[in-house]
């Protein structure tokens, strides 16, 4: 049984409203293009909406730590009820079989002392009822204890688990199980390391807009923007040094070539000498550049007739792929900057791109994975993603993939859910990791270095990111970076050091620009305010069984609300819950 069903259901549906206006809000936030003034208008409401999402959330909590706790007290007082009866209705029939064993012995010891032998039996009777008296008594006091204790543990018990409750169609169920010691991969950096470490963090000022990737050398920072700009920043000053101008659209994605990279990029465009540093970048004004880092000059342009999304260079091959917001993936000749070749491989926009050990993978928005191979000039598709399912056989939900980063063959991945999945192509293996404490996340960032992987984390409810560390392979939960200001984070970049040495560097990005600084503990000055690595222990449960799928199942299939609901939805009108979508969208992977 549940707490009143007409009045839960009305606060659900509540609090479920509120959240699909946030999402609405974030999205459009997200869109590169000019609000309308009630697109605007809708966005102005945020903090109006957060403020009664939290008084409702509050109310939720109060509700179900009452009725939980009603219940333990009642299913307890039952319990011990029965317990007694039972216990009393033993005792009166092991006393009636004294009475019958009793009587006759008496009589054949005693047969001309009846009085005594009824004396006997009498006195037997009469303590055994004394002693039933007494019994009863410990048992009441017992009770008494023993449901004062149930209730106490019911309500400890319910204030632990009332923030990770969820609506009925969004209930996180949690099975702990006990892992094999000899599987376990220990992290190379112990966890203790980890939350004894300490970090200043510098906001950089520059950009106006958005902040959409990033890139580090260890020396320079690269960020691009919505705002159509470029900058390089000095992480020995965290000062800027360059402004790149000449995108005329939202700068989407670019690559910091290495030192070897850029010398050969010297060799074909530039003046031979050596020792540059080279840039590549892609807009949504169609056009992929390449920059001189130091003097900030663009050295090639190539208009690609396409909206790019994202791109990556392979050294070894010597070409540029790049993916566009139409579904299609395009490679060019660095050396002859000439398209050598085009297909649409996607419906929808190519959110990921990456290559690895000789293959290329990328990721869309429609929640599709691909990995293909470059081979005698032609891509050939090695994996798709079909019908994925997880150990339990729960369906993976089809989302917006946000995030992707490979490792391996191990493909991490983030959606508008609290999970990160992890798919082993080559296996055909699915796995979660859990990403979120909160009910309801974005997974908008993941990055990788060495045996490290970086996520960013955000809480819907409350419009605040932090970062959580895992450790690689083992996918350990290690710590937090949290400064309880950071709005939305949509890249991570690693530029230099490690945790084990004190001298580690991240950048974020997002509507800040921000960078994380270690500091040695001895090294610490008193009157600057540092951010402790925080532990969060629900993050150390297994993703798998974090939920199954209903995170943001409300959710699922409805990121893009059509306009006649989305103003259904703004003008206050209920509408009936719509059945989760749980059908699989991934087909069956094949591996050729």
């Amino acid at each position: 049984m549940s707490v009143s069903d007409g009045c839960k259901t009305a606060l659900q549906i509540e609090i479920r409203k509120l959240r699909k206006k946030l999402r609405q809000i974030e999205n459009l936030e997200r869109l590169d293009r000019a609000l309308l003034e009630e697109e605007i208008t809708k966005i102005k409401k945020r903090d109006s909406i957060r403020k009664r999402l939290r008084e409702l959330l509050i109310e939720e909590a109060e509700g179900w730590a009452k009725h939980e706790a009603s219940e333990a007290t009642s299913e307890v007082e039952s319990e011990l009820v029965s317990e007694q009866g039972t216990t009393q209705r033993n005792f009166i029939s092991e006393l009636e079989t004294t009475e019958e064993e009793l009587t006759p012995e008496t009589e054949i010891l005693s047969p001309s002392c009846e009085e005594n032998g009824h004396f006997e039996v009498e006195s037997i009777s009469q303590n055994n009822s004394e002693l039933s008296q007494n019994d009863t008594e410990i048992s009441e006091k017992e009770t008494a204890e023993v449901l004062q204790q149930k209730e106490n543990d019911a309500l400890e018990t319910q204030n632990q688990q009332v923030t990770g409750r969820a609506d009925d169609d969004t209930t996180i169920s949690v099975k702990e199980t006990i892992p094999d010691q000899s599987k376990l991969i220990k992290p190379k950096v112990p966890k203790r390391v980890w939350n004894r470490s300490q970090f200043l963090v510098y906001n950089l000022e520059g950009h106006n807009d958005l902040v959409t990737d990033m890139d580090s050398d260890g020396n320079v920072l690269v960020t691009a923007s919505r705002d159509t700009t470029i900058r390089s920043w000095d992480l020995k000053t965290f000062q800027e040094i360059h402004i790149f101008s000449g995108h005329t659209g939202s700068v989407t994605s670019l690559q910091l070539l290495n030192k070897d990279d850029s010398n050969r990029i010297d060799e074909l465009h530039g003046d031979g000498k050596g020792g540059s540093l080279y840039l590549l970048s892609g807009s949504l004004d169609c056009n992929l550049k390449l920059w001189h880092v130091k003097s900030g000059h663009v050295v090639k342009s190539i208009y690609t007739y396409n909206p790019i999304t994202k791109l990556f260079y392979v050294s070894e091959e010597e070409i540029i792929i790049t993916a566009s917001d139409g579904g299609k993936l395009e490679l060019w000749s660095v050396t002859t900057t000439d398209n050598l070749y085009s297909f649409c491989i996607y419906e929808e926009s190519v959110t990921g791109l990456q290559v690895c050990n000789n293959y290329i993978y990328s990721c869309s928005s429609e929640g599709i994975i691909k990995v293909h191979q470059w081979q005698k000039k032609k891509l050939r598709c090695m994996y798709e993603s079909s019908d994925l399912h997880l150990a339990n056989f729960t369906p993976v939900c089809q989302r917006n993939i946000r995030s992707f980063f490979v490792v391996n063959d191990k493909i991490f991945y983030g959606d508008d859910g609290i999970n990160i999945k992890v798919v082993d192509w080559k296996k055909a293996i699915v796995s979660k990791l859990l990403n979120h404490t909160e009910k309801f996340g974005v997974t908008d960032a993941i990055f990788c270095h060495q045996d490290t992987l970086y996520s960013s984390a955000y809480d819907l409810d409350k419009g605040l990111a932090y970062i959580n560390v895992h450790s690689l392979p083992g996918e350990d939960y290690l710590g937090t970076l949290n400064d309880e200001a950071t709005n939305q984070i949509k890249c991570i970049t690693w530029c230099r050091g490690s945790i084990s040495t004190g001298n580690l560097l991240l950048s974020t990005g997002g509507y800040e620009l921000k960078v994380w600084k270690q500091l040695a503990s001895s090294k610490i000055p008193s009157d600057l305010s540092v951010v402790s690595v925080w532990y969060l222990p629900k993050l150390t449960m297994s993703g798998q069984f974090s939920d199954n799928e209903s995170d943001f199942s409300d959710e699922c299939g409805e990121d893009e609300i059509s306009e006649d609901s989305s103003e259904q939805l703004w003008q206050e009108e209920l509408t009936s819950d719509p059945s989760p979508g749980m059908s699989g969208w991934f087909t069956m992977c094949h591996i050729l």
